[in-house]
């Protein structure tokens, strides 16, 4: 049961630590392309922060 704990405990830390380091900004522009591109780049930010919990939960 402290295992299951303790990994618990390991995953909530890293996500949040993953959440603070990948975070972009994303300001509103006139150029609708633009925006597009912002969106699309947090997207992509997500599924790899998304990916990296998951392969590290993986491994351990």
């Amino acid at each position: 049961m402290k295992r299951n704990k303790k990994k618990i405990l390991n995953f909530i830390i890293v996500s949040f630590v993953m959440l603070v380091v990948f975070t972009s900004n994303i300001f509103a522009t006139n150029d609708p392309l633009s925006v597009i591109n912002n969106l699309s780049n947090l997207l992509f930010s997500f599924m790899r922060v998304i990916g990296t919990i998951m392969l590290g939960l993986r491994n351990s």
